[in-house]
């Protein structure tokens, strides 16, 4: 996993577990290693998250580029979509991610986290002491528990863990993030690569199944303590 990124006094936390969980998922799912530090500020203004995002936004933003206008059609315009370099710095990635619907059951949350073999696949939005609300990337389910969810922080050194409990959970979005193109410069040009990493095919997530054997983990966990 890459280093925890630290969003200082800026409300960037949106930005910054998204960037943890595209590149946690590049990494696993096609052995991809891109730079996070480098990119961040790109995201962060792309998706205007100095004081706050959205974070299904975000991720459209990611994959489609921000609005910047509207034509004489009232069609949207946009910016270029982020493109993530690698730590080889000789190519480029445009990726896609599909954010789906919003979860709001911490235990279906629970369950595509415990069946993600410790890979962030899931930004966990929540409640925190001053009433506010702050952006995580979810990692795993702590051993013998089903109610904490260790998530990757973005408050530095002093916090770069957070614990996701029933109580402090409001919503999460479960990210499938796939490469939709390649750049290389070639020529004098940045052009596109028609070459594509190889995919991990145990990659995927049957949430039906993660469901499933989540409550059956937890019927089996309270019948074991009683």
């Amino acid at each position: 996993m890459p280093d925890p990124l630290n969003q200082g006094r800026f409300g960037s936390c949106v930005s910054h577990a998204m960037v943890t969980v595209v590149a946690e998922q590049l990494t696993h799912r096609y052995n991809v290693t891109i730079l996070t530090k480098e990119i961040i500020m790109s995201v962060i203004e792309a998706v205007d998250g100095f004081a706050g995002a959205h974070i299904k936004e975000a991720a459209e933003i990611i994959t489609k580029g921000a609005v910047v206008g509207h034509g004489s059609d009232g069609e949207e315009i946009r910016a270029k979509p982020i493109k993530f370099i690698n730590t080889e710095l000789d190519k480029l990635y445009q990726v896609k991610i599909d954010a789906g619907k919003e979860i709001s059951d911490f235990d279906e949350f629970a369950a595509l986290v415990n069946a993600s073999s410790s890979w962030c696949r899931a930004v966990a939005c929540v409640k925190t002491g001053g009433g506010g609300l702050h952006a995580v990337a979810a990692k795993s389910v702590q051993r013998g528990s089903c109610s904490i969810v260790d998530c990757v922080n973005s408050w530095g050194d002093g916090g770069a863990t957070l614990k996701c409990t029933p109580e402090n959970f409001k919503h999460a979005y479960f990210f499938d993030v796939a490469i939709a193109d390649v750049f290389v410069y070639r020529d004098k040009r940045l052009r596109k690569d028609p070459a594509r990493p190889t995919e991990e095919p145990n990659w995927r997530v049957d949430k039906v199944n993660a469901k499933v054997g989540w409550f059956r983990e937890r019927a089996s966990s309270r019948k074991w303590s009683l």
